[in-house]
């Protein structure tokens, strides 16, 4: 196990889900200059309150065939009154023990940090995209910013000394027509208390991204492992998302 200090470590760190999904046909490749970016410490706002370490696994001196993040969020911490430690970017090629020693080297690191629970995968935690483990829908499309897995993570996991956190559900909307009890409390939201919808304004970016992140704090207040979106990282996300 390694940890990433150099640009060709970092290489081959984004590299490892090539080899893990090379035959998965509903497997999507984030953007590598979008992820390069959101793991760079100089350009994502994260790293003003919370660290992060990267870690490698290798067989042999060459051949890379695991990788995890570990992290901490300071703001999260302060809400809740708790030090919380989160491993992401989790993912392992064949090897029942790889698993767990990548586990131990995150876990490891978040521990001297002084973390007291331990939660993931969260890439970097609960208020970044692709939080959780899939552990079903795995015949259908991966949709933007959610979790996506191998089918045989769920067991390596389940032998390891991790409890359920929490569980994160999906659900898929038909864009069929809409159902008369749905259009009857929409017009009842639209004529009594002046409800709109409308697409997102490009050229009022900013200020409707700002409505966006005041309605995302504000519904999120309350949810397990939630901290406030600061205004310089939901500008940085939405910049990941109009890539």
């Amino acid at each position: 196990i390694e940890v990433v200090e150099t640009p060709a470590q970092l290489k081959a760190f984004q590299h490892v889900p090539q080899y893990v999904y090379w035959h998965d046909p509903y497997y999507v490749t984030p953007l590598q200059s979008v992820e390069r970016r959101f793991l760079d410490p100089t350009k994502n706002p994260f790293f003003k309150h919370g660290e992060a370490r990267l870690f490698i696994a290798r067989h042999g001196r060459q051949k890379v065939v695991g990788r995890i993040s570990a992290a901490i969020d300071r703001d999260l911490d302060a809400r809740w009154g708790k030090k919380f430690g989160f491993f992401g970017f989790f993912e392992f090629l064949g090897d029942a023990r790889l698993p767990e020693a990548l586990l131990a080297g995150a876990v490891e690191w978040l521990r001297w940090k002084g973390a007291e629970e331990i939660v993931g995968p969260c890439n970097f935690t609960p208020n970044h995209p692709n939080c959780g483990l899939l552990i079903d829908g795995f015949d259908d499309d991966p949709t933007i910013e959610t979790s996506y897995n191998p089918t045989n993570y769920t067991g390596f996991l389940a032998r390891l000394p991790l409890e359920k956190w929490r569980d994160l559900h999906g659900y898929e909307i038909d864009a069929g027509p809409i159902p008369e009890r749905l259009a009857k409390f929409a017009k009842i939201a639209r004529e009594r208390h002046g409800v709109t919808v409308r697409p997102l304004d490009m050229s009022r970016f900013d200020e409707d991204l700002e409505t966006v992140r005041r309605i995302y704090n504000e519904a999120w207040a309350k949810n397990a492992g939630a901290s406030e979106m600061r205004e310089d990282e939901m500008r940085f996300l939405s910049e990941g998302l109009r890539s």
